[in-house]
């Protein structure tokens, strides 16, 4: 004859604490739960406040200042390649001092 499991057997004090049966104090005395609770706070430098004003603009601010952005990246370049141009011509005029020594005999690397 096979042995029963105990936890399978309604009325044993197994199956009823396994099946969580109890009576109604052990509910009330059961620990509760705590729910999590959102909470905003700053990440990587910015501000909680400035976060939310980012989260909270519209996309044609996003826009704008984008556009400012690159029209910005945009004519620093075009400086750039006015002053390269103006200094090319000066280059020129400044005579540079020759090295008249020739090649030296220098060691490199490799077995002596």
């Amino acid at each position: 004859m096979q042995r029963k499991n105990p936890r399978k057997i309604s009325w044993t004090v197994l199956f009823r604490r396994k099946a969580k049966k109890g009576t109604q104090m052990d509910e009330k005395s059961r620990k509760k739960t705590r729910k999590a609770v959102k909470s905003d706070r700053a990440i990587g430098g910015l501000t909680r406040e400035a976060l939310m004003a980012k989260r909270n603009e519209t996309s044609e601010i996003r826009k704008a200042r984008r556009d400012h952005i690159s029209k910005e990246k945009k004519d620093k370049i075009q400086a750039a390649k006015v002053a390269k141009k103006t200094n090319r011509g000066i280059k020129n005029t400044i005579p540079v001092a020759k090295n008249n020594k020739g090649k030296q005999n220098i060691r490199t690397g490799g077995l002596r």
